[in-house]
């Protein structure tokens, strides 16, 4: 059907005379928003102000005759490849789900859209854009979103609907982080404006803010400040005598800062007593910055009242999101602004190294003038060592202040030092010279354009990991879907036709079903097995090993400390004061120590977890690791002792033999505590045990698998004893059936060549 007629049968005689060049780029939500309109509900919906608003927007006025040129242009849009079809026919699916267009409204509108091939020759770009959008990713993810949308046009039982849905939506939200980093003053949010095409981050000699910022997209800009939580404030050392401010961020005062239930913060934290306007969100509902950090919703021109450096707030800041209708930012694309590396704040840099840790891409920012310092070159390193980053990027920035071959003699310099210390890592690295303030004067050898491109292709070029692992999840998902359908529809037909297939043929072919399921589960746990031997654990022990040798050191030190301190004090020294100061300082210090380290080990089993899912897709979320664990339940199940009486009865025995003998004595008595190999062996035997539980867990969903298999053959016996008796019934019913199977065996082709 042509555009003409289309909206010819959609307006009947209020349909106009229109310029058939016409092209609207827009959010492919608002658009479908405006192709549902016709002439049976355009008065409801032009009644609507948010309707209007969304014409207001494309500069079009609220009557009949714009609204004509906007599903116009849209169309023409579509059918020149500038909007996507796949998001748009979800926006529509969106709108009949919540009853604003009728099923069978979004029926005619979904086969006419579907009906549209795409009149773009090779090499046209959608306007405006700052990327080449004909990369590998984008294209087969288009076309799985198309199979998928035929698959569910044919209108498949519940259960494939679902799947296939499920697995629409888990492409949907595949994430791609890119961490950028560098000192404070390296240019890093005013290249992030150049890249972003719009000047939405704060950028001067003095930084305004050394908060971790999150770029994300949304189609309304908005900002989220989270907040340090009341453990995370005591550790930065922010008194508590300060509730008042505290109380401000949430507009009431008075608030003592402990925990409360949310209806309580509700009340006493909006200014006008109305619970439903109440802005403070919290993950717990139960308690009020306590173990979770609290978070606010601001508009994005607010956040310097949060975040500026004259802000007294500033200090209770953890991090800022930032949400914006940004081009780079649509294809869910993470941009992670991090504070300058030389932060003072440990907390803090502690917060950039947990989100280095989740990065695909890591750019880090040197500036000319200072690039490649012993700082910048250990961040890198550390920072690769702990992330899943595949790749670096090292742009030198304002490179405008240099001529060109002081500039190239940096650069030489910036990547030997880099290449040096980073090639034991395996991790390659591209080096860029570029300069923000030329791009917004519109230079033309910025070196802005040729990261862009560079960003682009890293993550959704051929040689993307991770955007391949996604896309092959999603075949495989599809996949198993049109089995599965192909599964149901002959199960339709032999209902219907009275078939006369053999049992043992029919046996045969669940047997078969049973090999591949065999074949697949031992990949799953080859992988699995791949997956624990990558682990490296060595690094890991070393370092704890290392901090029990420094906990004998900082025991040393405070028994010397206080035996000082009361010498100076002409004070009698206490045998039983420094036993406890013994026992408090090994245990807590021990605890501390082994949960940071198995927060590593799960941290590294996590990373494991994920590869599993991305793998295996039917496997997310139930391979995760168990969220509540015990330090102290743990040791105990082991048999594991810190009291240290051994280390107290030392220095009490000692107390009186000065400060020098009894940290000494109490420094031996640890060391040997420490020593043992009941502690010493921690990490390994821990790392053992979060392997065996990780094992367990996969072994369970394997289980599961198994367990479908022999419903499902159950299920095929029950339907074998009544083939005998079963007899065609509707012919029609027969004949659709037949074109679904041979529509399905299309798919699955045109599936496989994806």
């Amino acid at each position: 059907m042509d555009t003409d007629k289309f909206l010819s049968e959609i307006w009947g005689a209020l349909k106009l005379f229109l310029d058939p060049k016409t092209q609207i780029l827009a959010d492919e939500r608002n658009l479908a928003v405006l192709l549902a309109a016709d002439a049976e509900n355009f008065d409801r919906f032009m009644a609507l102000k948010e309707f209007r608003d969304i014409l207001h927007a494309l500069g079009l006025k609220a009557n009949i005759y714009s609204l004509q040129c906007a599903q116009l242009g849209a169309i023409n849009a579509l059918k020149s490849a500038k909007i996507s079809k796949s998001k748009l026919l979800a926006a529509l699916e969106i709108l009949q789900t919540e009853n604003i267009i009728s099923a069978a409204h979004f029926s005619r509108l979904a086969a006419f859209l579907r009906s549209l091939s795409a009149d773009l020759t090779a090499g046209n770009e959608q306007e405006g854009s700052n990327f080449k959008k004909s990369d590998v990713f984008h294209q087969k993810i288009d076309a799985l979103n198309d199979i998928c949308e035929r698959i569910l046009s044919l209108n498949p039982h519940a259960h494939v609907a679902n799947a296939a849905a499920k697995a629409r939506q888990k492409a949907r939200e595949l994430e791609f982080n890119v961490a950028v980093t560098g000192v404070i003053n390296a240019g890093k949010s005013t290249l992030l404006n150049a890249l972003l095409g719009k000047k939405i981050l704060g950028a001067s000699n003095v930084p305004e803010t050394v908060n971790l910022t999150v770029l994300k997209y949304s189609p309304e800009p908005f900002a989220k400040v989270n907040f340090w939580s009341e453990a995370e404030l005591k550790e930065l050392g922010i008194a508590q005598d300060q509730d008042n401010e505290i109380a401000q961020i949430y507009g009431g005062l008075g608030v003592k800062f402990e925990s409360k239930t949310a209806k309580n913060l509700n009340v006493k934290f909006n200014a006008d007593g109305d619970e439903a306007e109440a802005k403070f969100q919290s993950p717990d509902a139960e308690q009020i910055c306590s173990d979770q950090p609290a978070s606010k919703t601001v508009k994005t021109g607010e956040i310097k009242l949060y975040t500026s450096a004259d802000s007294k707030y500033a200090k209770f800041v953890k991090s800022v999101e930032l949400y914006e209708n940004l081009e780079l930012l649509k294809d869910n694309v993470r941009i992670i602004d991090t504070p300058g590396i030389d932060d003072a704040v440990a907390a803090r840099e502690e917060l950039v190294r947990r989100f280095m840790r989740e990065c695909d891409l890591m750019v880090h920012l040197m500036n000319v003038s200072q690039s490649a310092t012993q700082k910048d070159l250990d961040f890198i390193v550390s920072s690769l060592q702990n992330s899943h980053a595949v790749k670096l990027a090292v742009l030198l920035t304002h490179a405008d202040v240099l001529k060109e071959g002081e500039l190239n003699e940096v650069a030489a310099y910036a990547k030997k030092s880099v290449e040096e210390r980073t090639r034991e890592l395996g991790i390659g690295a591209e080096f860029f010279a570029v300069s923000a303030k030329s791009y917004f004067e519109g230079g033309q050898n910025s070196g802005v354009e040729e990261f862009k491109q560079y960003l682009y292709e890293t993550l959704f070029g051929p040689s993307s990991q991770k955007s391949c692992l996604g896309i092959e999840a999603y075949k495989k998902e599809l996949g198993r879907v049109c089995a599965q359908f192909a599964a149901d529809t002959q199960s339709d037909i032999l209902k219907l036709t009275g078939s006369n297939l053999s049992l043992s043929q029919k046996l045969a072919e669940l047997n078969e079903q049973k090999a591949a399921l065999a074949s697949h589960l031992e990949d799953v746990r080859d992988a699995a097995k791949e997956e624990l031997e990558r682990l490296d654990t060595a690094k890991t022990a070393a370092s704890y090993e290392l901090g029990l040798r420094s906990l004998a050191q900082t025991l040393k030190q405070r028994i010397a400390d206080d035996v000082s301190y009361s010498a100076a004090k002409k004070q009698k020294i206490d045998p039983q004061r420094l036993a406890r100061i013994a026992q408090t300082t090994i245990k807590d210090g021990v605890v501390v120590l082994m949960r940071q380290n198995r927060n590593e080990i799960v941290q590294q089993i996590t990373a494991c977890t994920q590869n599993i899912a991305l793998k295996f897709g039917e496997f997310e979320g139930k391979t995760a690791a168990a969220k509540v664990f015990s330090i102290n339940d743990y040791l105990q199940s082991r048999g594991i002792n810190l009291e240290c009486i051994e280390v107290a009865d030392a220095v009490a025995g000692a107390a009186n033999s000065g400060a020098q003998g009894v940290s000494e004595a109490a420094k031996l008595a640890a060391e040997e505590f420490l020593g043992a190999q009941r502690i010493k062996n921690f990490v390994f035997e821990l790392s053992e045990f979060e392997k065996s539980e990780f094992k367990q867990r996969i072994e369970a969903a394997l289980k599961d698998k198994e367990k479908a298999l022999a419903i499902s053959e159950e299920a095929l016996k029950n339907e074998l004893a009544k083939l005998a008796q079963t007899s065609g019934r509707d012919s029609r019913e027969l004949e659709r059936l037949n074109s679904q199977s041979e529509a399905l065996n299309a798919i699955n082709l045109e599936l496989q060549s994806v």
